[in-house]
């Protein structure tokens, strides 16, 4: 069973990791402290369960969760105890409470597995297609409609943001960049930093550092230089030029 743990406390991951591991039926192909990093990973691995915790640095977990295309069977993993009933609302697989026993642990992915097996023999979907084609921005009492394609990157300005689209055209709403990286389509927009979400069909070039869009270059911050660049080039034909 693949398992994918996400906590923004780097020593829980590594206890979790430990004990998890100790079974040869579980395996971990994957695991993040920071939310962000883990929705193209998570939509990409398709693991069996997601390990979360819910109360994470940059996003609470139970709207990260909501958030995701490709919903994994889900065990909460948290300090506290008031958030019990939002893991009935989430249809979780189990709520472990910190410090959690190595014996609770395989108790809550002994019942993550016998759910699995009763999914992929009932081939009942979990991953949720994105159909939509655009997006509505109000303005005024009026809602303007903006296609995906004509969006070319994101900018933050605080608890607002700024839309690029075709030619010179900007419209700026007020929704932050937190929230529009939890609602946006993740095979098309892609955070590459604290101030930038970008349409990856409007890349012209890319390096570790930027990322270049019909004449304007956006840095890449130093969070997601690791991921940016690999997740961008792992399903596209790379061929080297002969220099």
């Amino acid at each position: 069973m693949k398992i994918y743990l996400l906590d923004d406390d780097e020593v829980q991951l590594i206890y979790l990791s430990s004990v998890i591991e100790k079974n040869p039926n579980y395996h971990i192909i994957g695991k993040q402290s920071v939310a962000a990093l883990a929705i193209p990973e998570i939509n990409a691995l398709k693991p069996d369960v997601l390990i979360l915790d819910i109360e994470l640095d940059d996003v609470n977990g139970i709207e990260f969760y909501q958030s995701l295309k490709y919903k994994p069977l889900l065990i909460l993993c948290t300090s506290h105890l008031e958030f019990a009933v939002d893991a009935f609302t989430l249809n979780a697989v189990d709520y472990l409470v910190k410090p959690v026993k190595p014996e609770r642990i395989f108790s809550a992915l002994g019942r993550a597995e016998n759910l699995n097996q009763l999914l992929q023999r009932s081939n009942i979907p979990r991953e949720l297609n994105y159909q939509q084609d655009s997006l509505f921005i109000k303005e005024g009492t009026t809602y303007r409609k903006v296609a995906i394609q004509d969006i070319h990157y994101i900018e933050s300005l605080g608890d607002f943001s700024e839309f690029y689209l075709n030619g010179p055209s900007k419209i700026v709403a007020l929704v932050n960049l937190k929230t529009l990286e939890l609602q946006l389509p993740t095979d098309v927009f892609l955070r590459i930093s604290r101030m930038h979400i970008i349409n990856v069909q409007h890349i012209e070039s890319i390096n570790a550092q930027d990322v270049y869009m019909k004449g304007k270059q956006l840095s890449i911050g130093k969070t997601y230089s690791e991921t940016v660049l690999p997740h961008l080039l792992s399903s596209q034909l790379v061929i080297k030029r002969k220099i």
